[in-house]
């Protein structure tokens, strides 16, 4: 299944459950972005290498990059001072809830691709036709 359909899929799901038109997850350039409210949030993945044997690959660190919409960084200290704000309503927890979910498809959509090396699961190539 390639990529896209798999992005495509999820947005249907939560644009269903939501009843509100949201479709967060974007496919640009082989990587999945998620768009919560004012920021984007994408994966940097890195392998992990066995100590003795550097060519082996044992798995994967997702780093999580947070932007705004328009690709501006956000200073890590100001996204720590957003997370130390008192969590006033009930909205406030299910939005961090929300944040932590769409933070891990996001990982696990630009993982898959890496994780699949029968290529089921990649982005969507052009078709050529001639």
């Amino acid at each position: 299944m390639p990529l896209q359909q798999l992005v495509e899929y999820f947005n249907d799901r939560l644009e269903q459950e939501h009843n509100n038109g949201l479709r967060p997850f974007v496919l640009d350039n082989g990587a999945v972005h998620g768009v919560f409210g004012p920021i984007c949030i994408g994966s940097r993945l890195s392998p992990l290498r066995q100590t003795l044997r550097t060519a082996n690959v044992i798995g994967h660190i997702a780093q999580l990059n947070v932007s705004t919409i328009h690709k501006q960084t956000i200073p890590s200290s100001e996204l720590e001072q957003y997370l130390a704000q008192p969590q006033a309503e009930q909205t406030n927890v299910e939005s961090i809830i929300n944040f932590d979910r769409m933070s891990r498809a996001v990982h696990m959509l630009n993982y898959l691709p890496q994780a699949h090396l029968d290529e089921l699961v990649a982005p969507e190539k052009p078709q050529i036709h001639g």
